[in-house]
C-alpha cells in the first residue's frame, strides 16, 4: 500500500537540496502534489531506482519548475540501457502490456467512480479519494520509467549518428516512424467525426461515445472543467482538421548502427507507446481528483482556487476543518514536493538550489521531427493556457514541454521547440503526426527568446537560432 507506507506532512525547511533545472509545467498544488508519490510507486519496483525528483510551485504564478540530478539520471539511464543489451527488451515490453490494459481498466474505473461521488457521505468520500489516490499512483507509477531514460538515450543517440553522417536527424526520424496514434490524436479525430456528422441521432450517439471514451482528455495539472454532453459539442465545433504540411521528399538512409544505437531505438521504440499512455493514465487521473476536489470544494464552502492550494493529503482536513485548510493554502507563496531517492516529501518553501547557475551560450536540442526541413517564423512563447491566444498560424511554438491540450495550437504551429523531452515526448509524437519540424530537449528555449523575435528552427542539425 504505497500511500500508508509513510505518513505525509508538511516539513520545516531543513536544508536546500542541490539539483538540476529540467523544465516547468503550468499547475497547482494539489494535483502536482501527487506526482513524488507517482515516482515511489515506480521506484518500489525495483527494476530502475529513482535518484531524485523535485518540483517547485510558485502559487500565484500557477507555474512549476522540475528538478532532477542530471548526474544520477545518466547513471540510471547506463544501468537501463545494459539491462537491455543483457537481457534483451522484455521487461519493457511487459511494462508497455501493462500500461495498455491498465490505462483501460483505469479509465472504466474512474468514470464509474465520479458519478458517484455526489452520493457519499463525507466519510466515504474521503475513504474513496484514498482508494483511488492508491490505484491511480500505481497505474500511473508503471509508466514513468521512460522520464529516466527517454530524453538522455534521445540526446546520446542524435549525438553518436550526427558525428558520422548529416543525415542522422533524418534517419532518426524514419528509424522512430511508426503508425502508433496518441490518445490525443484520437480524441480530436473523435471530434472532427461529431463535427462532420449530420444525422442528429447518429451525432448524439457520437457525442455519448466520446463522453464515455475520452472524458479525460482536455485535462491538465492546471483544472480541468467537468466534461459534459454540451462541452463536447462545443468542443467539436471548434475542432478543425490537421493542416497539409509541405514536408521533405527524402529518399529512405541506411545506417550502419552498433549495438549500443540499436538498443536505444528499440527502447525508444517501446517508450512511444509507454509514454503516451503514462499520459493517459496521468490525463484521467488528474481529471478525476479535480472531481474530488469539487466535491470537497462545493461542501466546504472553500472556493476551488483556494482549494487547489491544498497538498493531495490535505483532502481530509479541507472536508472536516474548511476555514483551518483554507487559511492554510490562502497564505503559501511557494512549494517543495520532492523524491529524495528514498520517500516523497513535502515543504511550504522552495528548498531547491541549481548545482551550477544558468549559462545560456547556444539552444540546441534533439531533432524530434523533421517536416520541413529549416522554418524561419516568429517565436511565441507558450507557457500556460492563457498564453494560447498569443500563437498565431505559422508562428513557432516554444513552451516547456507540450501536453495534450496543447494539440489545437500545435496544429497552428510552423514548428515546436520544447525545453523538455526526448524522441518519445508528446511533443516529438504529435509533431511526426502532424508533419512538422520538432527539437525537444533543449532545456532553455522559453528563456533564451522573447515573443515576436524571428528565429529559425533547424530541425536537421537540432539548433534554434535568432534572426538578426
Amino acid at each position: 500500500m504505497i500511500l500508508s507506507k509513510f505518513n505525509h506532512k508538511v516539513e520545516p525547511k531543513l536544508k536546500y537540496f542541490k539539483a538540476d533545472p529540467f523544465s516547468g509545467v503550468p499547475g497547482n498544488l494539489f494535483s502536482l502534489s501527487i506526482v513524488p508519490v507517482v515516482v515511489l510507486a515506480n521506484h518500489l519496483h525495483k527494476l530502475f531506482p529513482w535518484p531524485f525528483h523535485g518540483l517547485v510551485q510558485d502559487i500565484k504564478k500557477g507555474q512549476c519548475t522540475e528538478w532532477i540530478m542530471e548526474k544520477k539520471y545518466k547513471e540510471s539511464c547506463e544501468k537501463i540501457l545494459n539491462h537491455a543489451k543483457s537481457h534483451g527488451f522484455g521487461i519493457f515490453n511487459k511494462l508497455n502490456h501493462l500500461a495498455v490494459k491498465r490505462s483501460e481498466q483505469f479509465r472504466v474505473q474512474a468514470a464509474r467512480l465520479i458519478s458517484k461521488l455526489p452520493s457519499l457521505s463525507n466519510g466515504d468520500l474521503k475513504r474513496a479519494y484514498d482508494a483511488f489516490l492508491q490505484i491511480y499512483t500505481d497505474k500511473y507509477g508503471i509508466g514513468i520509467t521512460t522520464f529516466l531514460f527517454e530524453h538522455i538515450l534521445s540526446e546520446r543517440l542524435h549525438a553518436s549518428l550526427s558525428a558520422r553522417h548529416e543525415k542522422a536527424a533524418m534517419f532518426i526520424h524514419q528509424a522512430l516512424h511508426s503508425r502508433y496514434k496518441s490518445f490525443m490524436t484520437k480524441s480530436d479525430e473523435a471530434l472532427l467525426k461529431i463535427k462532420r456528422e449530420k444525422n442528429r441521432r447518429q451525432k448524439d450517439k457520437l457525442v455519448d461515445s466520446y463522453l464515455d471514451e475520452h472524458f479525460f482528455s482536455h485535462t491538465s495539472y492546471e483544472y480541468s472543467p467537468r466534461m459534459t454532453k454540451k462541452r463536447i459539442t462545443e468542443l467539436a465545433s471548434k475542432t478543425v482538421p490537421s493542416a497539409n504540411r509541405q514536408k521533405e521528399q527524402n529518399q529512405r538512409i541506411v545506417f550502419s548502427l552498433d549495438s549500443t544505437e540499436k538498443h536505444i531505438i528499440g527502447l525508444l521504440k517501446i517508450a512511444e507507446a509507454m509514454r503516451d499512455l503514462r499520459k493517459k493514465i496521468n490525463s484521467i487521473g488528474n481529471y478525476t481528483m479535480f472531481r474530488f476536489l469539487d466535491e470537497a470544494s462545493r461542501r466546504s464552502g472553500v472556493p476551488i482556487k483556494i482549494a487547489e492550494n491544498i497538498f493531495y493529503f490535505e483532502y481530509a482536513q479541507l472536508l472536516d476543518s474548511p476555514k483551518t485548510a483554507a487559511a492554510r493554502a490562502k497564505r503559501r507563496r511557494f512549494c517543495t514536493v520532492l523524491f529524495d531517492g528514498k520517500r516523497p516529501r513535502y515543504f511550504e518553501q522552495n528548498v531547491l538550489k541549481p548545482n551550477n547557475p544558468l549559462k545560456i551560450t547556444e539552444v540546441k536540442g534533439t531533432p524530434a521531427s523533421i517536416g520541413a526541413g529549416k522554418i524561419r517564423a516568429p517565436a511565441k512563447i507558450i507557457l500556460a493556457k492563457s498564453d494560447f491566444g498569443k500563437l498565431r498560424a505559422g508562428d513557432v511554438l516554444i513552451t516547456q514541454m507540450t501536453r495534450p491540450n496543447f494539440l489545437p495550437i500545435m496544429k497552428r504551429a510552423a514548428a515546436i521547440v520544447t525545453d523538455e523531452g526526448g524522441l518519445t515526448s508528446h511533443a516529438a509524437i504529435v509533431s511526426r503526426e502532424l508533419g512538422i519540424p520538432c527539437i525537444v530537449g533543449t532545456r532553455y528555449a522559453t528563456k533564451a527568446f522573447k515573443n515576436g523575435e524571428l528565429i529559425e528552427v533547424n530541425a536537421h542539425e537540432g539548433t534554434v537560432i535568432k534572426i538578426g
